[in-house]
């Protein structure tokens, strides 16, 4: 399973039209699936020496997470988690089309709403227990059920994919011991990866932990007074996939940060269009995720009744 999402990891198309915003009983019409990304181009060597590339990697690293918490040290813990989407959602047995919210409780809280053709699906994982109710249908504790052991294992890989995607949200979250960063060139794609915001490059920078999976991020930079680049957005994060054990590489398009609307005031600012893209040896990517982001809350506190089945 993966260790890091929107899913939350972390998050629309960067090269279509904007997504329509759908309403609470479906709106403007489907999402449709975000055309398939060329791949992204090597980046241009690092013209550094391995320590002097950490040091410019941990400085723009740290610049992404006060752009992010608005010039402040930013979030370095992460206790609950609240995001109301329009998404489109493909991942193995489970589809949906129309709108999603999601609840998170570290370490072991999660409620998933999901509503389509007027019907809305509730999962919650409370502990480990799984609790599913379709419509106004009572709940369902999948631990007890013949055919709940895949059910279980999506709903698991779920809550791990959202915690994922609050780490690349925040950032801050992502730094601790052991972990280094290491500047990986510069980058001018197109398409798909494309920045949308003048100019168009990317500063890419990777993350290494022990025993996790590297991150990638590219970032976006602007000069300032003296013209060194500083960093600002993470506009593509991308968490490596393990082939031996069947896990994809997940990239997450991030686009249109922006600062919360003036009647829901936030201490950070967040993306308002999120594609997520699985990535399989041999196979084409895979668009899984293509959401607009209507509300995200994070350290707010949550209702403890959200995570009881009732």
């Amino acid at each position: 399973m993966r260790t890091l999402a929107l899913g939350t990891l972390a998050l629309a198309t960067l090269c279509a039209a904007p997504l329509p915003l759908l309403g609470a009983q479906g709106g403007a019409g489907p999402v449709p699936p975000a055309p398939v990304p060329p791949p992204l181009p090597a980046p241009q060597a690092p013209a550094m020496d391995p320590a002097a590339g950490q040091a410019f990697a941990q400085r723009l690293f740290d610049e992404a997470v006060r752009w992010v918490a608005k010039g402040q040290a930013g979030l370095s813990k992460v206790t609950d988690f609240t995001v109301a989407l329009d998404a489109r959602y493909v991942v193995d047995n489970t589809r949906h089309e129309g709108p999603m919210r999601l609840w998170l409780q570290l370490p072991d809280l999660w409620r998933q709403e999901m509503t389509m053709s007027n019907v809305t699906t509730t999962k919650i994982m409370n502990r480990g227990m799984l609790y599913v109710r379709e419509g106004n249908d009572a709940f369902r504790n999948m631990n007890r059920t013949a055919d709940g052991a895949g059910a279980l294992k999506q709903a698991q890989e779920d809550m791990i994919r959202l915690e994922d995607l609050t780490k690349f949200l925040t950032l801050e979250g992502l730094k601790g011991p052991g972990v280094t960063f290491e500047f990986d060139g510069q980058r001018k794609p197109w398409g798909s990866y494309a920045r949308k915001d003048g100019d168009q490059t990317w500063l890419k920078i990777v993350r290494k932990a022990p025993g996790k999976p590297n991150i990638s991020f590219w970032l976006a930079h602007e000069a300032d007074a003296q013209g060194v680049a500083r960093a600002t957005y993470p506009g593509v994060v991308r968490v490596d996939g393990d082939p031996a054990q069947g896990v994809p590489t997940e990239d997450f398009i991030l686009q249109d940060w922006a600062d919360s609307p003036p009647n829901q005031p936030r201490a950070y600012r967040y993306p308002r269009k999120i594609v997520g893209f699985q990535i399989h040896p041999g196979k084409e990517p895979m668009n899984f995720l293509t959401a607009v982001v209507e509300d995200l809350k994070i350290n707010t506190g949550i209702d403890a009744t959200r995570f009881e089945p009732r």
